[in-house]
């Protein structure tokens, strides 16, 4: 009869410990991962084009523009500033209304300016907001 009794808590004790394995699973399964998107994780990174983002600026009406490789595999390695006058798309009008242009960077909100025209991937405008020269005064609060 002890052996039964032993055998019967054995069992218990196992089935206690997978239904503890199941529960810690299930959680990590619907809080661990909901916020990152299956399509984020799997996704391979564009190695046939550049991509210039105006980020918020725009050229001629456009936000961006995109070259194939083929397109830009002679200016590859050269100073950016030379290699996208050289592309001659009309670089020198990219605008944003009360911004200054100062460069190219690699995220979106980055500081740390390109200074060479990669293979590929998305180069982000840098832009500096303008000082307004004739700075609104309140005279009520002036005494």
């Amino acid at each position: 009869m002890s052996k039964i009794i032993f055998k019967g808590e054995y069992m218990k004790k196992r089935f206690l410990l997978l239904h503890f394995f199941l529960a810690i699973n299930l959680i990590f399964l619907f809080f661990s991962c909901k916020d990152v998107p299956l399509s984020s994780v799997m996704v391979e990174p564009d190695t046939s084009s550049l991509t210039l983002n105006f980020n918020g600026g725009n050229l001629f009406g456009d936000s961006s523009i995109k070259f194939n490789y083929e397109e830009i595999e002679l200016l590859v390695g050269m100073p950016i500033d030379d290699a996208l006058v050289e592309l001659d798309f009309g670089i020198n009008n990219l605008e944003k209304k009360g911004y200054e242009f100062l460069g190219w960077t690699l995220k979106r909100n980055g500081n740390n300016l390109v200074q060479y025209l990669p293979e590929y991937g998305i180069l982000y405008a840098k832009w500096s907001k303008l000082q307004d020269e004739n700075p609104t005064i309140n005279h009520e609060n002036l005494e």
